[in-house]
């Protein structure tokens, strides 16, 4: 068995925790030096950020407390807010409602108006230069919702004057150029996302179509899933279902329902996977027929009292409430006389003693066991989520199939209730996990960063298209969350940039920096592409 390297969860490392309240006290004294001024975003850019880069280096920042003052040690102050030693900081670490009304300031103009010049001619009318009245009286006849209009003003008109001219929207020019390049591949990321929709319901359509049309022609889906499974394997492969479709006549797409039913792209498809309740009754069957007779063939024996290799569905379900089977109706005795001879033989029922039930068929949901499960990754992966890239979905489809889960339990040597964890995580009983259901928290954080690349670029493809911007094919996490902070929108916080980078690359392991290749993160955010998020 391959051994797994440890990590180190950053919620779980000293070192860290006492680095981010050290952080957080850097914080507090270098906001206390920005209120100074009633405007923090106007001494923001007067000292510290005045050709509105975002972000600041350890010079620049310093330079700007020694302009206000400030008597302690600057480079100190900048090592601490500087957690994930990038070399820069941003406003949104020290004050980030400032930071959102600022950048989302910025995004609106770039977003409403052209250029500068244009700007300026709408707020005052074609006069060219804009007063104070003008900024504050036709700023929100032109769509500004965020308030806060005497802030913006005062943290624009640097040189104290009483009119706003274009040489005043320095970073105009700046924003613009970034917006600009990141809807340059809007239209194509549109269309991809667009046909993957497209895609999932006609897969969700296919599916359901071809169990409507199953259940008209077999009555059952038990039945039906004994005509296609031909011999008796409990499990088809893709061959298999393309003969079985064209030989019943289905009209429909048999590519499109593939991909439909065999969901964890494990190269097969089962009955739970077409129809877990009809599964579900026949794993309870087989589960209660081994405790009390050993096999189905022992049980046929002692419910054929005649003796002559024949059981009808009354005599069926009488014996079955004898000997206390339960859940045993018309429906599983359609489905086991699969031939419609209206009885059962001996040989009607060999195939559920050949078939290998997964365990979490015959199983309740058991929340600890989740847990624990959870915790047992986490011993090793610093995140749930590089846990689910590394050990769970390791082909990348976006969801987990038992077999898959049941493989990741042993690398762990995960002594719990696995089935019971396995159903906890399987809410809606679809015979897979996605990452939303084995983790809430960390699908929000990463639904929100995966939001705002849909809404700033088109899609996670298109966002790194636009942050490889020298075009170099790879990034190290230090120039990926510099790159990120660079374009990121009033909607992308630092908090959630930071989160968002935790599985790429444990913080301890930056020294020294290991280069992560664009496939990389392409076959790793193309997941993010496909995922669908509600």
């Amino acid at each position: 068995m391959p051994r797994i390297r440890k990590g180190i969860n950053p919620a779980q490392d000293p070192k860290y925790q006492h680095a981010l309240q050290e952080r957080d006290r850097a914080v507090e004294i270098v906001r206390a030096a920005l209120h100074i001024t009633p405007n923090v975003i106007r001494t923001w850019v007067q000292h510290f950020d005045h050709k509105f880069e975002r972000q600041i280096d350890c010079q620049k920042f310093c330079a700007g407390l020694r302009a206000l003052r400030f008597e302690g040690d600057p480079e100190l102050l900048f090592l601490r807010l500087d957690v994930d030693k990038i070399d820069e900081v941003t406003l949104d670490i020290i004050d980030p409602d400032a930071a959102k009304l600022w950048m989302g300031f910025r995004m609106w103009c770039v977003k409403t108006f052209t250029d500068e010049k244009t700007m300026i001619n709408e707020l005052s009318r074609g006069y060219g230069s804009a007063s104070r009245d003008a900024f504050l009286t036709n700023l929100r006849r032109l769509g500004w919702g965020g308030e806060n209009e005497e802030l913006l003003f005062e943290a624009l008109n640097l040189h104290d004057k009483q009119e706003l001219r274009p040489y005043d929207l320095t970073f105009f020019a700046v924003d613009k150029r970034k917006f600009m390049k990141a809807r340059k591949g809007m239209p194509e990321a549109v269309k991809l996302k667009t046909h993957a929709a497209q895609k999932r319901t006609l897969m969700t359509k296919a599916r359901k179509d071809f169990k409507a049309f199953l259940k008209k022609k077999f009555g059952t889906l038990l039945r039906a899933w004994r005509t296609l499974d031909a011999d008796d394997s409990m499990f088809m492969q893709k061959n298999e279902l393309f003969r079985a479709v064209k030989d019943l006549c289905w009209q429909g797409d048999a590519r499109i329902l593939w991909q439909g039913l065999d969901k964890d792209g494990s190269g097969i498809t089962t009955l739970q996977e077409l129809d877990l309740k009809s599964a579900e009754q026949l794993a309870k069957f087989k589960q209660q027929v081994g405790e009390k007779f050993g096999d189905a063939q022992a049980f046929f024996q002692a419910i054929d009292t005649s003796r002559i290799n024949k059981v009808r569905q009354q005599d069926f379900i009488e014996k079955c409430d004898r000997f206390g089977i339960t859940r045993a109706d018309k429906r599983l005795f359609h489905g086991l006389d699969w031939e419609g001879k209206k009885f059962l033989t001996a040989k009607d029922l060999s195939f559920v003693d050949l078939w290998k039930c997964p365990r979490y068929l015959t199983c309740s949901a058991n929340a600890q066991a989740a847990r624990d499960f959870k915790s047992a990754l986490l011993q090793i992966y610093p995140t749930v989520l590089k846990a689910w890239r590394q050990l769970l979905d390791r082909d990348g489809s976006n969801v987990v199939g038992w077999e898959e889960f049941e493989a990741a339990a042993k690398r762990l040597n995960f002594q719990g209730d696995l089935p019971g964890a396995w159903r906890f995580f399987d809410q809606d009983i679809s015979g897979s996990i996605s990452f939303g259901e084995l983790d809430v928290a960390s699908y929000a954080e990463l639904s929100n960063f995966k939001s705002w690349a849909d809404e700033e670029f088109g899609g996670v493809r298109a966002a790194f298209a636009v942050l490889d911007e020298d075009n170099s094919g790879d990034f190290n996490v230090r120039e990926f969350i510099k790159m990120l902070r660079g374009h990121k929108g009033a909607s992308m916080t630092q908090e959630n940039s930071g989160n968002a980078l935790k599985f790429t690359k444990n913080r301890k392991d930056m020294k020294p920096l290991e280069s992560l290749k664009y496939a990389t993160y392409v076959s790793l955010f193309a997941s993010l592409c496909h995922v669908h998020f509600i």
